[in-house]
């Protein structure tokens, strides 16, 4: 029974690996926080231990507040379309990648000032059926992919939230803040504000 549960999982890919797309400080995909220093600060859009990829579907977002800007975006691959704010699609050359390599390249100015736990993350893209970045597999079979990205802030980065449905790793990437009720109010009491 042991056997063939293995080789089912062989025949299976989409059943046995989880492809993680994320946004990090290295080139490594090891560190996701970085200080809100003033000045430029380049980020690196990842694949993470990837047993087999040919592309990357994703759009990344901000947390309300953060105060950096976005001055360009590059990618080490030919076949790019779109770009990282509205929903990029990079394909990796008609080739096969494994491991962890960049995506994309993002220039950043930072200003200073963003809340503490603010953060950068990949998201999906605009025309993606997932809830979150996707990559081709080796078969060109689009695959949902687990976001990460970097938490911008003051204070070390394991004070910041995670998301705690998934947490696989302990390098503290998956920023996350819980939704916030909003008050009710009535129309008059929103003219009111601006008397």
């Amino acid at each position: 029974m042991k056997y063939l549960l293995f080789v089912t999982l062989l025949l299976i890919p989409s059943l046995s690996r989880a492809e993680t797309l994320g946004v990090y400080v290295d080139e490594f995909a090891d560190l996701c926080w970085t200080q809100d220093v003033p000045g430029p600060r380049t980020l690196y859009i990842m694949c993470r231990n990837s047993s087999g990829v040919t592309g990357a579907r994703f759009r990344i977002e901000y947390s309300s507040g953060f105060t950096g800007t976005l001055l360009s975006s590059s990618s080490p691959w030919l076949n790019v379309a779109g770009d990282p704010l509205t929903g990029a699609t990079i394909t990796f050359d008609n080739t096969c990648q494994f491991g962890s390599f960049t995506v994309m390249v993002l220039n950043f100015m930072f200003v200073g000032g963003s809340p503490n736990c603010s953060w950068i993350r990949t998201a999906n893209h605009p025309l993606s059926v997932a809830t979150g970045p996707e990559v081709s597999d080796c078969a060109f079979q689009s695959v949902a992919a687990y976001w990460e990205g970097t938490h911008v802030s003051n204070t070390a980065p394991t004070d910041c939230p995670n998301d705690i449905d998934y947490e696989e790793h302990t390098h503290h990437c998956r920023p996350y803040y819980p939704t916030v009720a909003a008050e009710g109010a009535t129309w008059g009491a929103v003219k009111a504000l601006y008397r």
